[in-house]
């Protein structure tokens, strides 16, 4: 074979192995993408948004006119879930639209893990379309009347049922009892032997502000005041 012929053969085989090894980056690469997105899918399926929708509920647009109210309702109800930015916990009364809006962009993209996790609760309650504890009882529930009943209007029935549970129901489950339109200080324990009590509560709660899945007084609706 001339030195010429060796050195045309060479060059094919250098050509062809550096070709096998462009297609075969250009392979990887598109592997190694298909997975990433893959995997952003996968994690945009389980963030904070992906859940609230699976509620019928969703993070709140930046134009939205509701940013007002949920910062009222952080100032009268904003008790164990206050939000802190650069360090600095917001009380009550201090929060600004815009804050609120800023902190919610920032902290409304990470991972669901529980509903008991601090910041979703958080999200849950000031970054959402405001939305009342009775709004959020499940489809699979159905509110109690809770007006005082005003001769025969029926569902007495339930109401002593409720109320005799109640009686030997755990701390956990006991609420407050609602004088003038307030709630009490103290927990109603054995103070709770007629319905009216319980009824009062009831409508006293439903219009509060729902702010998560695992709010006590959330849970103590679902478990008085429906069935």
């Amino acid at each position: 074979m001339s030195n010429l012929t060796k050195v045309g053969v060479a060059t094919v085989g250098i050509g062809t192995a550096s070709g096998a090894g462009i297609a075969g980056y250009l392979h990887f690469s598109k592997d190694d993408f298909s997975n990433k997105s893959q995997e952003l899918a996968l994690d945009n399926s389980n963030n904070y948004e992906a859940h609230l929708k699976k509620q019928g509920r969703s993070l709140l647009p930046q134009l939205s006119t509701h940013w007002k109210t949920l910062v009222s309702k952080y100032s009268s109800e904003g008790d164990g879930l206050l939000i802190s930015i650069n360090g600095q916990t917001i009380q009550k009364n201090n929060l600004q639209e815009e804050q609120l809006k800023s902190w919610c962009s920032e902290n409304s993209s990470k991972q669901f893990t529980s509903a008991k996790d601090d910041n979703y609760q958080r999200v849950s309650a000031w970054c959402t379309e405001p939305k009342t504890i009775k709004d959020l009882i499940g489809k699979d529930k159905v509110a109690l009347n809770d007006s005082d009943p005003t001769g025969t209007t029926g569902g007495e029935d339930e109401w002593t049922e409720k109320v005799n549970k109640y009686k030997d129901s755990q701390n956990k489950d006991l609420i407050k009892e609602i004088t003038q339109d307030r709630e009490g200080n103290d927990i109603a324990v054995q103070n709770f032997n007629d319905a009216g009590k319980l009824r009062a509560w009831c409508r006293f709660s439903k219009t509060k502000h729902f702010k998560h899945e695992e709010d006590e007084r959330y849970l103590k609706y679902i478990k008085w005041c429906t069935k």
